[in-house]
Protein backbone atom coordinates (compact mmCIF):
# COMPACT_ATOMS: atom_id res chain seq x y z
CA UNK A 1 0.00 0.00 0.00
CA UNK A 2 1.20 3.17 -1.01
CA UNK A 3 2.60 5.65 1.92
CA UNK A 4 0.36 8.73 2.46
CA UNK A 5 1.34 11.99 3.72
CA UNK A 6 1.41 12.25 7.48
CA UNK A 7 -0.66 15.39 9.01
CA UNK A 8 0.48 17.27 11.72
CA UNK A 9 -0.22 15.72 14.91
CA UNK A 10 0.24 18.77 16.88
CA UNK A 11 -0.31 22.17 15.54
CA UNK A 12 1.32 25.00 18.24
CA UNK A 13 -1.47 27.29 19.48
CA UNK A 14 -1.50 30.95 18.29
CA UNK A 15 0.15 33.08 20.06
CA UNK A 16 -1.51 36.19 21.99
CA UNK A 17 -0.09 38.07 24.89
CA UNK A 18 3.07 36.24 26.62
CA UNK A 19 2.90 38.47 29.37
CA UNK A 20 -0.95 38.07 29.92
CA UNK A 21 -0.61 37.08 33.42
CA UNK A 22 1.93 37.98 35.83
CA UNK A 23 4.05 34.97 37.41
CA UNK A 24 3.16 33.82 40.52
CA UNK A 25 6.40 31.86 41.13
CA UNK A 26 8.68 34.58 41.91
CA UNK A 27 6.48 35.19 44.98
CA UNK A 28 5.29 31.64 45.84
CA UNK A 29 7.37 28.58 46.62
CA UNK A 30 6.20 25.12 47.05
CA UNK A 31 6.72 24.83 50.51
CA UNK A 32 3.55 27.32 51.06
CA UNK A 33 1.48 25.74 48.44
CA UNK A 34 2.30 22.42 49.93
CA UNK A 35 0.41 23.81 53.34
CA UNK A 36 -2.19 25.31 50.80
CA UNK A 37 -6.05 24.11 50.33
CA UNK A 38 -7.00 21.72 47.36
CA UNK A 39 -8.95 25.13 45.57
CA UNK A 40 -5.77 27.21 45.92
CA UNK A 41 -4.14 24.53 44.19
CA UNK A 42 -6.98 24.41 41.01
CA UNK A 43 -6.70 28.02 40.84
CA UNK A 44 -2.50 28.32 40.09
CA UNK A 45 -3.83 25.13 37.93
CA UNK A 46 -6.13 27.08 36.19
CA UNK A 47 -3.55 30.18 35.70
CA UNK A 48 -1.13 27.25 34.06
CA UNK A 49 -3.93 26.24 31.35
CA UNK A 50 -4.94 29.92 30.90
CA UNK A 51 -1.14 30.37 29.90
CA UNK A 52 -0.62 27.09 27.93
CA UNK A 53 -3.67 28.48 26.19
CA UNK A 54 -2.19 32.03 25.12
CA UNK A 55 1.03 29.79 23.93
CA UNK A 56 2.98 30.82 26.92
CA UNK A 57 4.89 27.51 27.83
CA UNK A 58 7.83 29.42 29.40
CA UNK A 59 5.34 30.48 32.29
CA UNK A 60 2.83 27.50 32.26
CA UNK A 61 5.95 25.29 32.24
CA UNK A 62 6.76 27.20 35.82
CA UNK A 63 3.65 26.95 36.82
CA UNK A 64 3.19 23.23 36.37
CA UNK A 65 5.86 22.75 37.79
CA UNK A 66 5.98 24.68 41.34
CA UNK A 67 2.78 22.49 41.22
CA UNK A 68 4.41 19.48 40.94
CA UNK A 69 7.29 19.95 43.69
CA UNK A 70 4.53 21.17 46.35
CA UNK A 71 2.53 18.37 45.88
CA UNK A 72 5.11 15.70 46.50
CA UNK A 73 5.60 17.70 49.65
CA UNK A 74 1.85 16.95 50.30
CA UNK A 75 0.27 13.56 52.48
CA UNK A 76 -2.51 12.19 50.40
CA UNK A 77 -5.76 12.40 51.93
CA UNK A 78 -8.41 12.72 49.16
CA UNK A 79 -8.82 11.36 45.72
CA UNK A 80 -8.44 14.76 44.54
CA UNK A 81 -4.98 15.16 45.63
CA UNK A 82 -4.15 11.18 44.80
CA UNK A 83 -5.43 11.87 40.82
CA UNK A 84 -3.72 15.75 41.25
CA UNK A 85 -0.29 14.85 40.90
CA UNK A 86 -0.03 12.77 38.03
CA UNK A 87 -1.96 15.41 35.97
CA UNK A 88 0.32 18.01 36.91
CA UNK A 89 3.24 15.42 35.70
CA UNK A 90 1.17 14.68 32.42
CA UNK A 91 0.92 18.61 32.23
CA UNK A 92 4.56 18.86 32.78
CA UNK A 93 5.03 16.58 29.75
CA UNK A 94 2.83 18.26 27.41
CA UNK A 95 5.61 21.79 27.88
CA UNK A 96 8.11 19.86 27.02
CA UNK A 97 6.41 18.05 23.89
CA UNK A 98 5.09 22.03 23.07
CA UNK A 99 8.64 23.21 23.10
CA UNK A 100 10.13 20.13 21.15
CA UNK A 101 11.53 18.58 24.61
CA UNK A 102 10.67 15.26 22.96
CA UNK A 103 13.02 12.97 25.30
CA UNK A 104 11.85 14.91 28.73
CA UNK A 105 7.99 14.89 27.54
CA UNK A 106 8.45 11.31 27.23
CA UNK A 107 9.71 10.87 30.81
CA UNK A 108 7.05 13.00 32.13
CA UNK A 109 4.18 10.88 30.61
CA UNK A 110 5.85 7.46 31.66
CA UNK A 111 5.71 8.37 35.34
CA UNK A 112 2.49 9.88 35.35
CA UNK A 113 1.75 6.49 33.83
CA UNK A 114 3.47 4.60 36.95
CA UNK A 115 1.79 6.77 39.38
CA UNK A 116 -1.99 5.68 37.72
CA UNK A 117 -0.79 2.24 37.56
CA UNK A 118 -0.14 2.14 40.93
CA UNK A 119 -3.68 4.11 41.60
CA UNK A 120 -5.16 1.16 39.79
CA UNK A 121 -3.72 -1.52 41.54
CA UNK A 122 -4.55 0.00 45.03
CA UNK A 123 -7.79 0.46 43.95
CA UNK A 124 -10.66 -1.58 44.61
CA UNK A 125 -14.39 -1.51 42.85
CA UNK A 126 -16.39 -2.43 45.24
CA UNK A 127 -17.66 1.18 46.07
CA UNK A 128 -19.28 3.85 43.14
CA UNK A 129 -16.72 6.25 44.47
CA UNK A 130 -14.00 3.48 43.57
CA UNK A 131 -15.62 2.67 40.04
CA UNK A 132 -15.44 6.29 39.73
CA UNK A 133 -12.00 6.63 40.68
CA UNK A 134 -10.85 3.69 38.88
CA UNK A 135 -12.78 5.13 35.63
CA UNK A 136 -11.40 8.56 35.80
CA UNK A 137 -7.81 7.02 36.10
CA UNK A 138 -8.29 4.70 33.22
CA UNK A 139 -9.42 7.67 31.10
CA UNK A 140 -6.38 9.59 32.25
CA UNK A 141 -3.86 6.55 31.38
CA UNK A 142 -5.60 6.69 27.95
CA UNK A 143 -4.73 10.19 27.10
CA UNK A 144 -0.75 9.72 28.42
CA UNK A 145 -0.60 6.59 26.02
CA UNK A 146 -2.63 8.59 22.81
CA UNK A 147 0.32 11.60 23.74
CA UNK A 148 3.10 8.82 23.81
CA UNK A 149 1.86 7.70 20.68
CA UNK A 150 1.98 10.86 19.09
CA UNK A 151 5.38 11.85 19.76
CA UNK A 152 6.79 8.10 18.70
CA UNK A 153 7.02 6.47 15.38
CA UNK A 154 5.72 3.44 14.28
CA UNK A 155 6.03 0.15 16.10
CA UNK A 156 6.69 2.15 19.37
CA UNK A 157 3.60 4.73 18.22
CA UNK A 158 1.75 1.61 17.54
CA UNK A 159 2.00 0.01 20.79
CA UNK A 160 1.49 3.53 22.87
CA UNK A 161 -2.60 4.00 20.78
CA UNK A 162 -2.86 -0.09 21.51
CA UNK A 163 -2.45 0.41 25.31
CA UNK A 164 -4.82 3.44 25.47
CA UNK A 165 -7.29 1.87 23.40
CA UNK A 166 -7.46 -1.09 26.61
CA UNK A 167 -7.61 1.59 28.99
CA UNK A 168 -10.63 3.38 26.88
CA UNK A 169 -12.33 0.02 26.30
CA UNK A 170 -11.98 -0.71 30.30
CA UNK A 171 -13.54 2.83 31.28
CA UNK A 172 -16.19 2.89 28.45
CA UNK A 173 -17.01 -0.83 29.69
CA UNK A 174 -17.55 0.64 33.84
CA UNK A 175 -19.20 3.48 32.23
CA UNK A 176 -22.09 1.59 30.35
CA UNK A 177 -22.31 -0.94 33.44
CA UNK A 178 -23.30 2.45 35.50
CA UNK A 179 -25.79 3.38 32.88
CA UNK A 180 -27.75 0.56 33.02
CA UNK A 181 -27.51 0.42 36.92
CA UNK A 182 -28.72 4.30 36.93
CA UNK A 183 -31.58 2.66 34.13
CA UNK A 184 -32.79 0.22 36.42
CA UNK A 185 -32.86 2.81 39.63
CA UNK A 186 -34.82 5.57 37.24
CA UNK A 187 -31.78 8.30 37.79
CA UNK A 188 -32.58 10.23 34.58
CA UNK A 189 -30.53 13.26 35.81
CA UNK A 190 -27.74 11.09 36.49
CA UNK A 191 -28.01 9.22 33.27
CA UNK A 192 -27.66 12.25 30.95
CA UNK A 193 -24.11 13.04 32.38
CA UNK A 194 -23.05 8.83 32.01
CA UNK A 195 -24.69 8.50 28.68
CA UNK A 196 -22.69 12.27 27.64
CA UNK A 197 -19.24 10.24 28.99
CA UNK A 198 -20.23 6.79 27.15
CA UNK A 199 -20.30 9.78 23.39
CA UNK A 200 -17.18 11.15 24.73
CA UNK A 201 -15.41 7.83 25.22
CA UNK A 202 -16.68 6.73 22.24
CA UNK A 203 -15.63 9.74 20.29
CA UNK A 204 -12.46 8.96 21.97
CA UNK A 205 -12.10 5.15 20.98
CA UNK A 206 -13.02 6.27 16.92
CA UNK A 207 -10.13 8.99 17.33
CA UNK A 208 -7.78 6.03 18.67
CA UNK A 209 -8.65 3.44 15.69
CA UNK A 210 -8.08 6.58 13.38
CA UNK A 211 -5.05 7.31 14.47
CA UNK A 212 -3.69 3.79 14.08
CA UNK A 213 -5.48 3.79 10.51
CA UNK A 214 -2.85 6.97 9.65
CA UNK A 215 -0.09 4.97 11.10
CA UNK A 216 -0.47 2.33 8.97
CA UNK A 217 -0.69 4.74 5.81
CA UNK A 218 2.53 6.26 6.77
CA UNK A 219 4.87 4.56 8.97
CA UNK A 220 3.91 1.15 8.86
CA UNK A 221 2.83 1.42 5.21
CA UNK A 222 4.85 -1.40 4.16
CA UNK A 223 4.08 -3.59 6.56
CA UNK A 224 2.30 -6.72 5.17
CA UNK A 225 -1.60 -6.30 6.76
CA UNK A 226 -1.20 -2.74 6.45
CA UNK A 227 -4.13 -2.43 4.10
CA UNK A 228 -6.11 -5.06 6.51
CA UNK A 229 -5.08 -3.34 9.50
CA UNK A 230 -6.85 -0.17 7.96
CA UNK A 231 -9.50 -1.40 7.23
CA UNK A 232 -9.96 -3.35 10.36
CA UNK A 233 -9.12 0.00 12.47
CA UNK A 234 -11.48 1.84 10.59
CA UNK A 235 -14.49 -0.51 10.86
CA UNK A 236 -14.05 -0.02 14.48
CA UNK A 237 -13.80 3.85 14.32
CA UNK A 238 -16.95 3.71 12.28
CA UNK A 239 -18.86 1.25 14.83
CA UNK A 240 -18.15 4.12 17.62
CA UNK A 241 -18.92 6.68 15.10
CA UNK A 242 -22.02 4.68 14.21
CA UNK A 243 -23.58 4.42 17.65
CA UNK A 244 -22.90 8.05 19.01
CA UNK A 245 -24.86 9.09 15.70
CA UNK A 246 -27.30 6.47 16.17
CA UNK A 247 -27.90 7.44 19.84
CA UNK A 248 -27.94 11.19 19.01
CA UNK A 249 -30.89 10.55 16.47
CA UNK A 250 -33.04 8.15 19.16
CA UNK A 251 -36.04 10.14 19.31
CA UNK A 252 -35.80 9.20 23.52
CA UNK A 253 -32.59 10.57 24.04
CA UNK A 254 -32.06 13.38 21.01
CA UNK A 255 -33.13 16.15 23.44
CA UNK A 256 -30.91 15.15 26.21
CA UNK A 257 -27.98 14.72 24.11
CA UNK A 258 -24.98 17.78 24.24
CA UNK A 259 -22.09 15.68 23.03
CA UNK A 260 -20.62 18.01 20.86
CA UNK A 261 -18.46 15.17 19.30
CA UNK A 262 -20.93 12.95 17.86
CA UNK A 263 -21.09 14.78 14.76
CA UNK A 264 -16.98 14.62 14.18
CA UNK A 265 -15.81 13.65 10.61
CA UNK A 266 -12.89 12.57 11.63
CA UNK A 267 -13.77 8.44 10.83
CA UNK A 268 -15.05 9.17 7.70
CA UNK A 269 -12.50 11.46 6.21
CA UNK A 270 -10.00 8.77 7.37
CA UNK A 271 -12.12 6.25 5.45
CA UNK A 272 -11.95 9.05 2.01
CA UNK A 273 -8.21 8.98 2.80
CA UNK A 274 -7.58 5.31 2.53
CA UNK A 275 -9.91 4.88 -0.44
CA UNK A 276 -7.88 7.36 -2.42
CA UNK A 277 -5.09 5.72 -1.43
CA UNK A 278 -6.10 2.27 -2.99
CA UNK A 279 -7.57 3.56 -6.09
CA UNK A 280 -11.07 3.80 -5.66
CA UNK A 281 -11.65 7.71 -6.47
CA UNK A 282 -15.00 7.51 -6.62
CA UNK A 283 -15.88 5.70 -3.71
CA UNK A 284 -13.04 8.47 -1.87
CA UNK A 285 -15.19 11.38 -3.25
CA UNK A 286 -18.47 9.94 -1.93
CA UNK A 287 -17.04 9.49 1.36
CA UNK A 288 -15.15 12.98 2.00
CA UNK A 289 -18.44 15.12 0.68
CA UNK A 290 -20.25 12.91 3.68
CA UNK A 291 -17.51 13.69 6.22
CA UNK A 292 -17.87 17.73 4.94
CA UNK A 293 -21.35 17.71 4.99
CA UNK A 294 -21.11 17.14 8.90
CA UNK A 295 -19.32 20.58 9.38
CA UNK A 296 -21.06 22.26 6.29
CA UNK A 297 -23.16 24.89 8.09
CA UNK A 298 -20.90 26.14 10.29
CA UNK A 299 -18.01 26.25 7.27
CA UNK A 300 -20.57 27.97 5.44
CA UNK A 301 -21.82 30.70 7.58
CA UNK A 302 -17.98 31.76 8.40
CA UNK A 303 -17.51 32.02 4.39
CA UNK A 304 -20.51 34.61 4.46
CA UNK A 305 -19.13 36.53 7.09
CA UNK A 306 -15.53 37.09 5.37
CA UNK A 307 -17.00 36.83 1.99
CA UNK A 308 -15.94 33.66 0.82
CA UNK A 309 -19.43 32.01 0.25
CA UNK A 310 -19.80 30.39 -3.27
CA UNK A 311 -23.54 29.50 -3.57
CA UNK A 312 -26.67 30.47 -5.05
CA UNK A 313 -28.51 34.14 -4.85
CA UNK A 314 -27.26 37.85 -4.08
CA UNK A 315 -25.52 35.99 -0.79
CA UNK A 316 -22.40 34.67 -3.57
CA UNK A 317 -19.14 36.34 -2.71
CA UNK A 318 -20.37 39.09 -0.63
CA UNK A 319 -20.69 40.04 3.03
CA UNK A 320 -23.95 39.84 4.92
CA UNK A 321 -24.67 42.84 6.54
CA UNK A 322 -27.15 44.20 9.14
CA UNK A 323 -29.35 46.80 7.82
CA UNK A 324 -26.78 49.67 9.97
CA UNK A 325 -24.21 48.31 7.65
CA UNK A 326 -22.47 46.54 10.43
CA UNK A 327 -20.86 42.64 9.47
CA UNK A 328 -23.29 39.99 10.46
CA UNK A 329 -22.30 38.48 13.69
CA UNK A 330 -21.57 34.76 13.85
CA UNK A 331 -24.73 32.53 14.90
CA UNK A 332 -23.02 29.35 15.07
CA UNK A 333 -20.99 30.26 17.75
CA UNK A 334 -20.85 26.88 19.43
CA UNK A 335 -20.68 25.25 15.92
CA UNK A 336 -17.52 26.75 15.72
CA UNK A 337 -15.94 26.44 18.03
CA UNK A 338 -16.28 22.98 17.85
CA UNK A 339 -15.13 22.37 14.40
CA UNK A 340 -12.18 20.22 14.33
CA UNK A 341 -8.49 21.09 14.37
CA UNK A 342 -6.73 23.43 11.97
CA UNK A 343 -4.71 20.90 10.46
CA UNK A 344 -7.36 18.41 10.10
CA UNK A 345 -9.68 20.85 8.01
CA UNK A 346 -6.35 21.76 5.78
CA UNK A 347 -6.51 17.90 4.81
CA UNK A 348 -10.33 18.14 4.95
CA UNK A 349 -9.78 20.86 1.76
CA UNK A 350 -6.93 19.09 0.18
CA UNK A 351 -9.08 15.93 0.16
CA UNK A 352 -12.28 17.80 -1.46
CA UNK A 353 -9.99 19.18 -4.29
CA UNK A 354 -8.22 16.31 -4.92
CA UNK A 355 -11.57 14.28 -5.46
CA UNK A 356 -12.68 17.50 -7.81
CA UNK A 357 -9.81 16.66 -9.84
CA UNK A 358 -10.23 12.77 -10.29
CA UNK A 359 -14.07 13.41 -11.26
CA UNK A 360 -12.73 15.96 -13.45
CA UNK A 361 -10.58 13.42 -15.34
CA UNK A 362 -13.34 10.84 -15.13
CA UNK A 363 -15.77 13.15 -17.44
CA UNK A 364 -13.22 14.03 -19.67
CA UNK A 365 -12.52 10.17 -19.73
CA UNK A 366 -16.46 9.81 -20.45
CA UNK A 367 -16.59 12.37 -22.92
CA UNK A 368 -13.88 11.02 -25.10
CA UNK A 369 -15.33 7.61 -24.85
CA UNK A 370 -17.86 6.23 -27.54
CA UNK A 371 -20.57 5.55 -24.28
CA UNK A 372 -20.56 1.86 -24.61
CA UNK A 373 -18.04 1.73 -21.28
CA UNK A 374 -18.52 5.04 -20.26
CA UNK A 375 -19.30 5.31 -16.23
CA UNK A 376 -21.38 8.05 -15.20
CA UNK A 377 -20.47 10.80 -12.78
CA UNK A 378 -23.54 12.16 -11.94
CA UNK A 379 -26.06 13.60 -13.83
CA UNK A 380 -24.83 16.45 -14.18
CA UNK A 381 -21.15 16.27 -13.51
CA UNK A 382 -20.50 19.77 -13.94
CA UNK A 383 -22.25 20.47 -11.01
CA UNK A 384 -21.35 18.29 -9.11
CA UNK A 385 -17.42 18.39 -9.56
CA UNK A 386 -18.01 22.24 -8.84
CA UNK A 387 -19.74 20.90 -5.32
CA UNK A 388 -16.17 19.85 -4.25
CA UNK A 389 -14.53 22.79 -5.25
CA UNK A 390 -16.76 25.10 -3.36
CA UNK A 391 -16.91 22.82 -0.53
CA UNK A 392 -13.29 23.09 -0.01
CA UNK A 393 -13.36 26.63 -0.70
CA UNK A 394 -15.77 27.53 2.67
CA UNK A 395 -13.32 24.80 4.60
CA UNK A 396 -10.82 27.21 3.53
CA UNK A 397 -12.90 30.04 4.22
CA UNK A 398 -13.59 28.87 7.79
CA UNK A 399 -9.54 28.28 8.17
CA UNK A 400 -9.12 31.96 7.25
CA UNK A 401 -11.71 33.21 9.81
CA UNK A 402 -9.36 31.45 12.66
CA UNK A 403 -6.21 32.62 11.43
CA UNK A 404 -5.72 34.22 8.21
CA UNK A 405 -1.48 34.63 8.31
CA UNK A 406 -1.59 30.60 7.33
CA UNK A 407 0.45 31.09 3.03
CA UNK A 408 -0.94 27.26 2.68
CA UNK A 409 -5.03 28.46 2.62
CA UNK A 410 -4.38 31.31 0.22
CA UNK A 411 -2.35 28.69 -2.00
CA UNK A 412 -5.12 26.08 -1.55
CA UNK A 413 -7.31 28.94 -2.57
CA UNK A 414 -6.02 29.85 -5.61
CA UNK A 415 -6.02 26.27 -6.87
CA UNK A 416 -9.71 26.12 -6.18
CA UNK A 417 -10.57 29.20 -8.11
CA UNK A 418 -8.60 28.45 -10.75
CA UNK A 419 -9.78 25.06 -11.33
CA UNK A 420 -13.21 26.28 -10.73
CA UNK A 421 -12.63 28.26 -14.37
CA UNK A 422 -12.82 24.83 -16.18
CA UNK A 423 -16.57 24.09 -14.65
CA UNK A 424 -18.40 26.67 -15.99
CA UNK A 425 -18.30 28.46 -19.77
CA UNK A 426 -19.82 31.71 -18.66
CA UNK A 427 -18.88 34.88 -17.22
CA UNK A 428 -18.26 33.71 -13.71
CA UNK A 429 -15.29 32.24 -15.12
CA UNK A 430 -13.51 35.85 -15.23
CA UNK A 431 -14.38 36.27 -11.66
CA UNK A 432 -13.02 33.42 -10.99
CA UNK A 433 -9.48 33.83 -12.58
CA UNK A 434 -9.45 37.19 -10.75
CA UNK A 435 -9.82 35.59 -7.61
CA UNK A 436 -7.69 33.07 -8.40
CA UNK A 437 -4.57 35.58 -9.22
CA UNK A 438 -5.51 37.37 -6.16
CA UNK A 439 -4.77 34.66 -3.98
CA UNK A 440 -2.13 33.43 -5.61
CA UNK A 441 -0.40 37.14 -6.07
CA UNK A 442 -0.73 36.82 -1.88
CA UNK A 443 0.39 33.52 -1.21
CA UNK A 444 3.56 34.96 -3.20
CA UNK A 445 3.85 37.71 -1.43
CA UNK A 446 3.62 36.07 1.97
CA UNK A 447 6.57 33.77 0.85
CA UNK A 448 8.62 36.74 -0.38
CA UNK A 449 8.28 38.04 3.24
CA UNK A 450 9.34 34.59 4.66
CA UNK A 451 12.15 34.11 2.48
CA UNK A 452 13.62 37.46 3.43
CA UNK A 453 13.13 36.71 7.10
CA UNK A 454 15.02 33.69 6.80
CA UNK A 455 17.92 35.07 4.40
CA UNK A 456 18.10 38.25 7.85
CA UNK A 457 18.58 34.83 9.87
CA UNK A 458 21.66 33.53 8.15
CA UNK A 459 22.84 37.27 7.54
CA UNK A 460 22.77 37.56 11.49
CA UNK A 461 23.99 33.73 12.46
CA UNK A 462 27.59 33.88 14.25
CA UNK A 463 30.28 31.39 12.70
CA UNK A 464 29.60 28.41 15.27
CA UNK A 465 26.18 28.87 14.20
CA UNK A 466 26.36 28.34 10.74
CA UNK A 467 28.84 25.78 11.15
CA UNK A 468 26.18 23.69 12.66
CA UNK A 469 24.37 21.48 10.20
CA UNK A 470 20.92 20.95 12.13
CA UNK A 471 20.33 25.12 12.83
CA UNK A 472 22.33 26.36 9.33
CA UNK A 473 21.05 23.26 7.61
CA UNK A 474 17.19 24.01 8.27
CA UNK A 475 17.36 27.37 7.33
CA UNK A 476 18.69 26.61 3.61
CA UNK A 477 16.07 23.49 3.75
CA UNK A 478 13.43 26.26 4.42
CA UNK A 479 14.38 28.37 1.55
CA UNK A 480 14.42 25.77 -0.82
CA UNK A 481 11.25 24.43 -0.17
CA UNK A 482 10.42 28.42 -0.20
CA UNK A 483 11.73 28.85 -3.68
CA UNK A 484 9.65 25.74 -5.13
CA UNK A 485 6.45 26.79 -3.89
CA UNK A 486 7.48 30.59 -4.93
CA UNK A 487 8.06 28.66 -8.65
CA UNK A 488 4.91 26.93 -8.62
CA UNK A 489 2.34 29.97 -8.04
CA UNK A 490 4.73 31.82 -10.76
CA UNK A 491 3.60 29.10 -12.92
CA UNK A 492 0.70 28.68 -12.16
CA UNK A 493 0.17 32.38 -12.22
CA UNK A 494 1.12 32.20 -16.15
CA UNK A 495 -1.39 29.69 -16.84
CA UNK A 496 -4.31 31.93 -15.74
CA UNK A 497 -2.67 34.79 -17.78
CA UNK A 498 -2.41 32.76 -21.00
CA UNK A 499 -6.13 31.61 -20.31
CA UNK A 500 -7.72 35.12 -20.04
Amino acid sequence: MGKKSKTNKKTPKTKTNENAEANPTNTITAETLSKASFETLQKIMDQADAAMDMSNETLALSLYSLLEESIRLRSFSSEQSLLLLPKIIQKVGECFAFVGNIESACDKFREANDILDAALQKNGTDTENEENEESEVLEMRAGVFMYLGQLHQGQEALEEYQNGITSLEKSLELVERKVENTNNNNGEHKEEELQLQVEELRQRLCSAHCAIAELYMTDLCYDPDAEMQCESNLTKALKYDSLNNNTNNDDETKTKSKCKTNKSPEALQALANLRLSQNKGLEGAEIIMEAYQRIQGVCEELAKLIGLYEGDGEENNNKEVTEEGETKELQDVEGATSLPPFGFRIQTSKLLLECASILQQQQQQNESNDGNDAVMVDEDSSSSIKKYYTAAIHVLASLMAENDSVVEIYYLLGCAYQALTACDNNDSNNSYQDQATQYYEQALEMLQKNKESLEEDIMGMDDDEEEDEEGCGGVEEQLEDIDAQMSDIQQRLLQLEQQS
